[in-house]
């Protein structure tokens, strides 16, 4: 369609919705050019053990935090609750298992959804800032508080 259009995929997408748009330039860049950076991310069951600390990247086009499997069910001993449908990047529908953990990052903790990833990936994703009340600074690459508004 796109070659009989005449047109290049930015083109197409700039028709469409902004997120389609979002969702083809991340398709297209190298995230690191795109000012992402990484940061220490603390994960527990919320029983009261020790949370692993490991480092992941900091993603607010993902909507989930998404941590690999292996991670969540045999170090941390969380168990997923429920399977969601993701439409990922490249326009395929997977689904995935969520399930509930403890995340620290800094001083900051609280329980967040998590998605039971692919090995390799660690990804911070918008719900998760956004619980713990952080917005990325791409510029100094790191996290810091957001403005809290209670309009």
């Amino acid at each position: 369609m796109r070659e009989s259009l005449g047109l290049t995929p930015f083109e197409i997408n700039l028709h469409q919705d902004w997120w389609s748009v979002v969702i083809l330039i991340r398709q297209t860049q190298d995230t690191t050019e795109m000012g992402t950076f990484k940061t220490h991310l603390g994960i527990s069951d919320g029983n009261g053990g020790a949370p692993q600390w490991i480092e992941a990247l900091v993603d607010t086009g993902a909507t989930y935090t998404v941590l690999p499997f292996s991670l969540l069910r045999e170090l941390v001993g969380i168990q997923p609750n429920r399977e969601v449908e993701f439409t990922l990047a490249d326009g395929r529908k997977k689904v995935f298992p969520i399930g509930e953990a403890r995340l620290y990052i800094e001083d900051r903790e609280a329980t967040n959804p998590v998605v039971f990833g692919e090995e390799g990936r660690y990804l911070i994703g918008a719900t998760t800032l956004q619980i713990l009340g952080l917005i990325p600074d791409t510029t100094n690459h790191k996290l810091i508080p957001a403005p809290e508004l209670l309009i």
